[in-house]
């Protein structure tokens, strides 16, 4: 959202100030001219020009937007056969997903019409079911509001008790049905999640996905949110792929025949978030800098591969 296009926000306002700034010298510089006999006119405008010219120096080099870029790796271990997650088929290796995205895999995988082929890459299926983890999880979490205040239980990680804070602003909503089409039909989203079908974002916030298609950049997606306050950028994109069962190796302790069954595909996540540093002091700031920290603890949670290390490692040696 800028005046400029290819110019962020925070961009065309300094580009409009130094415009501001150089007009207003221009014309001091012309009415020193006007006066230039008046040693007293020109003695009074030439402070004026510095003034100006320092005060627009100062508001560049401080009014500076906060930023965070969190970036994580994550391991999809498919059976090669069947094409199931090893989480459904070894149960060491169970991960505290949402329900709904072993409901939408097993409903991916026994239709004819889109089960996948010969000709579909496991990497392919990986991309769908990791999406299919990010949206659900997503929506498992702000189902009713953005602004929400979230307890879990030890017991059962997936177990979410939520509820708004106290005063919190208006909501908007994306509904399953825009991430389906914006996602151009992708056969893993044709099930709906198991809540209400719809995720709360900041009243007036755009969304908007990409894909990654030029035969130069890796295959992957890239999701954004964003409004007057703040600017959430997800990219996705595929890395290496190999046989085995990845990083769970170690802890599975399969032959080399259990282990050639599967195929392990990485993927790099990075999140960078930005924020308006015109509105560092509005009361709601707090507000969705909270909001969007949950939501990358929420997918780092089911993502990556560090702490999905330590949830195997804890669960299997425990």
């Amino acid at each position: 959202m800028s005046l400029i296009p290819g110019v962020s926000s925070l961009g065309t306002i300094k580009t409009i100030l130094w415009i501001m700034v150089i007009l207003v010298i221009l014309l001091i510089v012309a009415l020193a001219y006007l006066n230039r006999n008046s040693e007293k006119v020109v003695l009074a405008i030439l402070p004026a020009a510095g003034i100006a010219f320092g005060g627009m120096l100062t508001i560049s080099y401080t009014l500076k937007a906060e930023t965070k870029t969190i970036e994580f790796f994550s391991h999809s271990i498919i059976e090669k056969s069947s094409h199931l997650p090893i989480w459904m088929v070894e149960q060491r290796a169970w991960v505290p997903l949402p329900f709904a995205t072993t409901e939408a895999i097993k409903q991916f995988l026994k239709k004819e019409s889109q089960r996948p082929t010969s000709t579909d890459t496991t990497r392919n299926v990986s991309m769908q079911y990791e999406l299919r983890i990010l949206l659900d999880t997503l929506f498992q979490v702000f189902p009713t509001h953005w602004d929400m205040k979230l307890s879990k239980t030890s017991q059962f990680p997936m177990t979410v008790r939520f509820q708004p804070f106290p005063g919190a602003p208006q909501a908007d909503f994306i509904s399953w049905e825009t991430i389906q089409e914006k996602f151009h039909g992708m056969p893993i989203l044709e099930a709906k999640p198991f809540t209400f079908g719809k995720m709360g974002v900041p009243e007036g916030t755009h969304f908007t996905v990409t894909q990654n298609r030029e035969p130069q950049e890796l295959p992957g997606w890239a999701l954004s949110l964003e409004n007057r306050f703040f600017k959430f950028d997800l990219t996705m994109v595929t890395g290496s792929g190999i046989i085995g069962v990845g990083y769970l190796t170690p802890l599975l302790n399969y032959s080399s025949d259990q282990s050639g069954k599967f195929w392990t595909d990485e993927f790099h996540f990075m999140v960078k978030t930005e924020f308006n540093p015109l509105l560092q002091g509005h009361p709601d700031m707090i507000r969705y800098k909270r909001w969007l920290n949950t939501l990358c603890e929420e997918l780092r949670e089911k993502l990556d591969l560090e702490i999905q290390w330590q949830h195997a490692r804890d669960r299997l040696r425990g």
